[in-house]
Parts: structure tokens; C-alpha cells; sequence
């Protein structure tokens, strides 16, 4: 496993470097701070992804930006960026499609929340070392964002079969975060619908390409909050029927896909942390 470690430092490290060159850096930009995409496109889900490799190298002693004050600059005005465009009651848009978006605003969370219960349990002093000032800085502008996207995940409101894990997820794991009754309750009403994961482990979007994975992560996710296996069984059983979809060529089989990953060519590197854990 040595190996595999390093080569997430050196894709870790890589992602840096693009984002560095990517970000927003005009300060009469009003989109300052933030990253544009491939497109050209500047939003908060694409900050945050990128902000999210940043503290993690900016963290880890064994990178080369291992506090180093360009990245920590990028990260405070990205997480700046975020916070800018995080409406009123919590959510975010995501600006291609969906505005006040619940499920985008989960799929944001979910994205900060390893990073910062990372940061969050130094602090506490539960694991490794405490905090540095600047790594404070970093949590308590964090926590703002999280807080604030929890609470508007309440809202509720989504499209498509996987949001509906996603969002109860996330409210799952912030009401007990942030010892928040509604916040678990909101979840509850979700999970009484029931999964919709059948016997062979397949979902109802039948989505091999992308969003089996998405789905299988808010099921780890609902275990790891609440302690209750059950719902990792799901996760479980997708990992197994997905063994047996690979292609010669390593890729996925997606032919009987329901949403956009239908007959494209798609890997499995997505599957890589879900069958390690």
C-alpha cells in the first residue's frame, strides 16, 4: 500500500498545482477567489473540490506544499469565494442547472466533511497533534460553511433517485456533528422511504459509470454516523455485483446505465476508496 500512498501525495500534489493556476486572482473580479473549470465556469461545488485537495496537502507533512503560504493564501480566499456566493438559507447553485440546489449543497458538504472532521478532532485533541493558528483560521471559516449548508439541506427538495441518499447522508452526519435533532430527524424522513438497492446489489439508476459510487458512499457515510451496519450492507453488495462488470479493457460495463454514463467509456479509480474501506 506504500505505493498507492504515494501516488495520492503525487496526484494530490499535482491537483495543487492546477488549482493554483486555475484560481480567481484579480481581486476586482467578483469572482475572486474562486477556480474556473474546463469551461470557463466559476462556482462554489468546483471551489470546494479543489479547496478540499489543498488543505488536505497544505496539512500533510509529507507533500511538498506542507504549509506553504501561497497555498494557504489560495485556500482562505477560496473558502472566502464559497462563502460569498452560500445563499441566505444555506444552499448553493450550481449554475449550470440547479439554483437554491439541496442535493448540490449536500454533494458540497460531503466534500468538506473529511477535512473538516479532520481538523476538527486535532482541535478537540481526539487525534494527532493541535492545531496551528493558521489551521484554525482554516476550521472556523470551514465550519461557517458546513453549519450553514446543513441547516439549509432542511429546505430539502431534489431530482434524481441518488440525492435523495446523498442529502440524508450528509444531514445524518451533521446532526450528530453538530448535536442538531432536526437535522437527524430531516434524514430519517428520507431513509423511511426505503433503499433502493435490490438483492444483487444494483440501484435503480443502474448507474455503473457514476452514480453507484455516489450512492455507495452516502450508505458508508450512514453508517459511519449513525453505527448501524445495515446500511453498508447496500454499499456491500454493490461492490460485488460490480466486480463482476469489468471489461477486458479494466473499464465498466454501462450499457444498461439510466442516466448519462450510459455506453461511455468509463474506470473503476472512483470505486478505489470505497472497496479499501
Amino acid at each position: 500500500m506504500e505505493k498507492h500512498y504515494q501516488k495520492m501525495i503525487q496526484d494530490t500534489q499535482d491537483r495543487v498545482v492546477k488549482s493554483l493556476q486555475i484560481q480567481v486572482t484579480d481581486r476586482e473580479n467578483p469572482r475572486y477567489g474562486g477556480f474556473a473549470d474546463p469551461t470557463g465556469i466559476v462556482q462554489a461545488k468546483y471551489a470546494i473540490y479543489r479547496i478540499a485537495s489543498m488543505v488536505a496537502a497544505y496539512c500533510n507533512e509529507d507533500t511538498c506544499f506542507y504549509r506553504d503560504r501561497k497555498v494557504l493564501d489560495g485556500i482562505m480566499t477560496g473558502l472566502d469565494y464559497v462563502a460569498g456566493v452560500q445563499h441566505e438559507n444555506g444552499l448553493f447553485d450550481y449554475i449550470t442547472c440547479n439554483f437554491f440546489s439541496a442535493p448540490d449543497t449536500a454533494f458540497c458538504i460531503k466534500k468538506l466533511l473529511p477535512v473538516y472532521q479532520y481538523l476538527k478532532g486535532r482541535q478537540e485533541g481526539e487525534i494527532g497533534t493541535g492545531l496551528t493558528v493558521e489551521e484554525s483560521d482554516i476550521l472556523e471559516k470551514m465550519e461557517g460553511i458546513v453549519r450553514r449548508g446543513a441547516y439549509g439541506l432542511l429546505r430539502g427538495g431534489f431530482h434524481t433517485p441518488n440525492h435523495r441518499w446523498a442529502i440524508a447522508s450528509v444531514l445524518m452526519s451533521c446532526g450528530r456533528l453538530f448535536h442538531c435533532e432536526e437535522m437527524e430527524e430531516a434524514a430519517f424522513t428520507y431513509l423511511n422511504e426505503g433503499i433502493d438497492c435490490n438483492e444483487d446489489g444494483e440501484f435503480a439508476e443502474k448507474s455503473a459509470g457514476n452514480y453507484n459510487r455516489i450512492n455507495n458512499d452516502a450508505m458508508i457515510l450512514l453508517s459511519e454516523a449513525t453505527g448501524d451496519p445495515s446500511y453498508e450492507q447496500n454499499a456491500i453488495r454493490n461492490l460485488r455485483m460490480m466486480l463482476t462488470y469489468w471489461e477486458p479493457d479494466d473499464s465498466i460495463f454501462t450499457a444498461n446505465s439510466t442516466r448519462f454514463d450510459k455506453d461511455r467509456l468509463v474506470f473503476p479509480g472512483d470505486y478505489y476508496i470505497e472497496y479499501l474501506k
